[in-house]
């Protein structure tokens, strides 16, 4: 499913977003570690994504879990302590930030169950992007 764009997770997902509300969205873990001291040049970084989606079908909700893992590195070779590389660049910091979002479907007597894929496809689109305006705070 990951090769979907977010149009056709949006349209796949669609009946669940009919459906799902909103109950809760917060982080369940912070971690920032500082991994050398900067003394200037230019700043890199790269974010790991990750999404992890349960539905308990009793309940009627989904809980999305959101997963950051950032790696700021610099290219200046000044650094006291650090991680290098082979292309010259040192570690700066390390985060890694989780949050969980929890989503009631409020099903009406008659409707269906919506399948795997469409909460997979919700959750990728719709749900990510409920969750994300926490994580950039």
């Amino acid at each position: 499913m990951s090769e979907l764009s977010i149009e056709q997770l949006r349209e796949r997902g669609g009946y669940v977003a009919a459906k799902a509300e909103i109950k809760s969205v917060g982080p369940t873990k912070l971690f920032a570690q500082l991994e050398s001291t900067f003394e200037g040049g230019a700043l890199s970084y790269q974010l790991r994504p990750s999404l992890s989606v349960d539905f308990d079908e009793e309940v009627g909700q989904i809980s999305v879990e959101s997963t950051y893992i950032v790696k700021i590195r610099s290219d200046e070779q000044t650094h006291i302590t650090g991680e290098g590389n082979e292309s010259g660049e040192s570690l700066l910091a390390s985060l890694e930030l989780v949050f969980l979002g929890l989503f009631d479907l409020q099903l009406e007597e008659g409707d269906r169950i919506p399948t795997r894929e469409e909460i997979e496809a919700y959750s990728r689109s719709t749900a990510l992007f409920a969750i994300h305006p926490f994580v950039r705070e």
